[in-house]
């Protein structure tokens, strides 16, 4: 009788353990499921997307326009100046140190001789170009990455080759011509860079990269400072960072579509772990926002690093990936862009104001520029200079935040801005 009761007993607890363990576990997928709504409401009010449907009703990209075709039209003729260009069958286009071989020199004068009109239609298009066209009906995560892809192709064969043209025309100290092309770049990159998404983002990221790139190449030879006039303010208004923000929180929307398709979101035993995923997605992307608007590059890869998200699901495969590369590309075209606002300013500089040892950092008070211009992303702090007798060197830490004194090869990841310089005597 009292083992009957002590088992009868032993027995009631285990059940009354699993109620409220069940119970428990009820309590705490509610509590998951409430926190998921206040923050997507919470996305809502603040205008921002939830799902690839919300984000293509929220941009003014929707309803029925006129087909405009000026930019196949760009494409075309970019592809087929690219194909006498990039002949992989042809001697090399670069050497090793990123100048157009003879032989690369003759394929970029060919090729724009065939093709006189493309720098014509580049400046018509550009003056006037047509807002974002969505994908056609209500666009799939799929038909979004497809569409994407669709768009930063066309926009990058269309920047390589304005790029070759800046160089081309660098080599022969054809500065107006170079100018031309990093005018055109800056503007593609900002026409692309009104399409949603990191893909787009990373296009118009590449055209302003090469853009800098061109204005290197005029600050290469002497006496040109002042055809860098037209591009200053340009670059003072380009802002890497706050666009590739805008694109994480467009990569958020098509993340947590692609984890609205779970199948294991609806079932009891496996919504738990769905909550947990879909909040920690939710809470990697606010902080991805807010350390990459904060400039800090540290606090964005530790973010990435420990996210904890698992590796199979799609909206890790799928968007990260490209998350990665985008703030990869940010933080490097941010960094190339302060640093050639710093060339300009110490170029309009007292040459005794910066005639100081070998190697050093900038000092922000010699510069008529914002503050925040003047300091290297990755690290937080002024820039490095080195001074020598024709030149000066402007250059950051990189991405492993270590000093290598402006190295780029070798291991080293230093990024450097090179111009020509006389320092005082």
């Amino acid at each position: 009788m009292q083992r009957a009761t002590r088992v009868a007993l032993v027995v009631g607890l285990i059940i009354a353990f699993l109620l409220i363990a069940a119970g428990g576990y009820v309590w705490l997928i509610a509590l998951g499921d409430k926190r998921i709504e206040s923050k997507l409401l919470a996305l809502r009010h603040a205008g921002e997307p939830t799902s690839v449907e919300e984000l293509w009703r929220f941009t003014d990209a929707g309803g029925e326009k006129p087909q405009d075709t000026r930019f196949a039209e760009v494409v075309t003729h970019a592809n087929e100046i690219r194909k006498i260009v990039e002949n992989s069958y042809a001697p090399a286009l670069m050497d090793e140190n990123g100048h157009l071989t003879e032989a690369g020199r003759e394929r970029v004068a060919e090729a724009f001789q065939k093709h006189g009109t493309f720098l014509e239609l580049v400046e018509q298009f550009l003056q006037n170009p047509p807002p974002p066209v969505p994908p056609a009906g209500e666009p799939t995560p799929e038909e979004h990455l497809r569409w994407s892809v669709r768009v930063v192709q066309d926009a990058d064969v269309v920047a390589r080759m304005l790029r070759y043209w800046g160089l081309f025309n660098g080599e022969l100290g054809n500065t107006r011509e170079v100018l031309r092309a990093a005018q055109y770049l800056q503007k593609l990159g900002q026409w692309i860079g009104t399409y949603p998404g990191s893909m787009p983002c990373n296009s118009a990221l590449r055209a302003d990269a090469d853009a800098i790139d061109l204005c290197e190449v005029i600050l290469g030879h002497p006496n040109e400072v002042e055809e860098m006039a037209v591009l200053r303010q340009s670059l003072l208004d380009t802002r890497p960072l706050e666009a590739c923000a805008r694109a994480l929180v467009v990569d958020r929307a098509l993340g947590l579509s692609l984890l609205a398709r779970y199948p294991g979101r609806n079932s009891l035993w496996t919504r738990f772990r769905w909550n947990q995923v879909y909040l920690g997605y939710l809470d990697l992307f606010e902080r991805l926002v807010r350390d990459v608007e904060q400039a800090s590059y540290s606090a964005v890869t530790s973010a990435l690093e420990a996210s904890g998200l698992p590796a199979e699901a799609d909206a890790v495969k799928m968007v990260i990936p490209t998350v990665r590369r985008c703030v990869n590309e940010a933080f490097a075209v941010e960094t190339r862009r302060r640093e050639c606002l710093v060339a300009l300013a110490i170029l309009h500089t007292p040459a005794q104001e910066m005639a100081e040892s070998d190697q050093h950092l900038l000092d922000p008070n010699k510069l008529n520029l914002p503050k925040d211009v003047v300091l290297d992303p990755y690290s937080g702090t002024p820039f490095h200079v080195v001074t020598g007798s024709d030149h000066c060197v402007i250059y950051s830490v990189g991405p492993n935040q270590k000093d290598e004194g402006g190295k780029t090869l070798e291991g080293a990841d230093d990024v450097s801005f090179r111009f020509a310089w006389r320092p005082a005597t």
